[in-house]
């Protein structure tokens, strides 16, 4: 299906699409455990006319290090910290904020993430950041039952962004968490999250074979 559907994308022309279809692809080798064919689509990302963003980066350094390229997985770490940095630059949106906050969490600097996360959940800050984004960063840095308090918030706040969060894979340790699953069937995801939770279950028993 995913094949078909990059030839499809290519075809239109539409960049995005392609993007997207290629990490589809990539997560998809990466599952199987099969290390060569997903960093052969994941080059072709980098080679796309959007380029990667740092999620890709990391994607890479994951699949090195199960190869056990270590150093080479630091590398491209380090690679994914810079991208991540560089979008805080472009954009200085809360969003790419996030994102390096959890960016520095992967690359095993702790003490950088939560002084952003400080920064960023400074009350006098404003526009305050998204309870969503906050729930984000702080599952990035396995501060579970503060990310669980942050998605309630969000619930309540109305956070537009809540839905797609509960589907971010940072979040699946929350759901077996009741007030986690309370959260999803009063936003009607049961389905959604659980094919979530399928799909990463399948993932690691693949790669522990």
């Amino acid at each position: 299906y995913l094949q078909k559907a990059l030839e499809t994308q290519t075809r239109l022309g539409s960049e995005y699409g392609r993007r997207v279809t290629l990490q589809g692809l990539r997560r998809t080798y990466e599952s199987r455990g099969e290390w060569d064919k997903a960093l052969e689509y994941s080059a072709q990302v980098f080679d796309g006319e959007g380029g990667a963003d740092w999620t890709e980066f990391t994607a890479v350094a994951r699949i090195l290090a199960r190869r056990g390229q270590l150093a080479e997985a630091q590398d491209w770490i380090e690679e994914a910290l810079a991208a991540a940095k560089r979008a805080v630059e472009l954009s200085d949106g809360y969003a790419a904020y996030a994102d390096l906050v959890v960016a520095y969490a992967k690359a095993g600097k702790p003490a950088e993430a939560q002084n952003l996360f400080n920064q960023l959940d400074d009350p006098h800050r404003t526009p305050r950041w998204r309870p969503s984004f906050r729930a984000y960063a702080l599952a990035g840095m396995r501060r579970y039952d503060e990310a669980l308090a942050a998605l309630e918030q969000a619930y309540q706040e109305g956070d537009g962004f809540m839905t797609a969060m509960l589907h971010n894979k940072l979040m699946i340790p929350l759901y077996d968490k009741p007030r986690f699953q309370k959260l999803v069937h009063l936003l009607g995801q049961e389905q959604r999250v659980e094919h979530t939770r399928l799909m990463n279950e399948r993932s690691q028993h693949r790669q522990r074979r």
